[in-house]
């Protein structure tokens, strides 16, 4: 951190605001740490639904949640009715359709189960910016992979639901309504055929799926 002044990362637009769809089930301890990394964000406008796949499994989850998020504003906690257990597919539209509704021009996804660098989302919209792309992803640290380091690419199984960000016009294109595990390839892969679709990449390695 101590050296990001210098990597003249300055081409962020004024204007950006990111909607991030968090799905989550238990994993308590796990969402409390990643809240917190997004707290660390250099890029401070953002806001964050965290939608739980049913009830809470008890309260002491939704107590270490709420801990973390201290009254912060820029999260809001949705809990489904019913479990569904599609891999939190299901919650992926209803997060993008509320971050549009919040004003958000760029959109994105996460899991419970990750964590990124605190550049991430400055990062991202820099290079965003910089390229004039409506689609930015970065490399990643991957658990499916023994935590290896992976290089991304825009191919199925070289990209993961959490490590990309588009612009909200270009997402309002395409809906998400795949609940295959596989299901945020096929959405990519819809952006990718849309005629404004433009793709700029990050070489840091910015986010850690675990």
């Amino acid at each position: 951190m101590r050296f990001w002044s210098r990597l003249g990362k300055k081409d962020t637009p004024k204007d950006a605001k990111i909607g991030i769809s968090l799905v989550t089930y238990g994993k308590a301890d796990g969402l409390a740490s990643l809240i917190h990394a997004l707290k660390e964000q250099t890029f401070p406008n953002f806001k964050i639904f965290i939608f739980h796949d049913g009830p809470w499994l008890s309260m002491d989850d939704k107590v270490v949640c709420d801990m973390a998020i201290a009254g912060d504003r820029r999260f809001d906690v949705i809990c489904t009715a019913e479990r569904a257990n599609k891999f939190g597919h299901n919650m992926r539209q209803p997060g993008f359709d509320l971050a549009i509704k919040f004003g958000c021009n760029w959109i994105g996804t996460m899991n419970a189960d990750s964590w990124y660098a605190p550049t991430y989302f400055e990062w991202m919209l820099s290079e965003a910016n910089r390229m004039k792309a409506s689609f930015v992803y970065c490399n990643m640290v991957h658990s499916h992979k023994l935590w290896a380091p992976i290089k991304t690419e825009l191919k199925r199984g070289k990209i993961d639901a959490g490590a990309w960000l588009a612009s909200s016009a270009l997402s309002s294109l395409v809906r998400w309504d795949s609940l295959d595990f596989a299901a945020d390839w096929f959405y990519i892969n819809d952006l990718m055929k849309q005629p404004s679709f433009s793709a700029a990449k990050v070489d840091g390695y910015l986010f850690t799926h675990n």
